[in-house]
């Protein structure tokens, strides 16, 4: 059996900030526009709706087909503008 090593002489243990690391990555993840477009306020319509409606959600199949449409036009225009030099490429 290998001997436990002990921390440096003088370490600290600093307890896990993580709320205040879950704020910086939400802040972080909610920056992007696209993120905020397509997952955030989709679902906060949906959130709204089902609290107007009493939890009873009406989808118009025509919203599932554009959804994923707009969200085509949203890749194929950026690609194009960056190909073309205009704004900054995806991740």
């Amino acid at each position: 059996m290998e001997p436990e090593s002990s921390p440096p002489r003088g370490a600290v243990d600093k307890p896990a900030d993580t709320a205040g690391t879950f704020q910086r990555f939400l802040r972080r993840w909610l920056k992007s526009t696209s993120r905020r477009t397509f997952v955030v306020y989709p679902l906060l319509i949906i959130v709204l709706e089902l609290l107007i409606r009493g939890g009873h959600l009406v989808v118009n199949p025509w919203g599932l087909v554009l959804f994923p449409w707009g969200y085509l036009q949203f890749r194929l225009a950026g690609r194009y503008r960056t190909r073309r030099g205009g704004g900054v490429p995806f991740r």
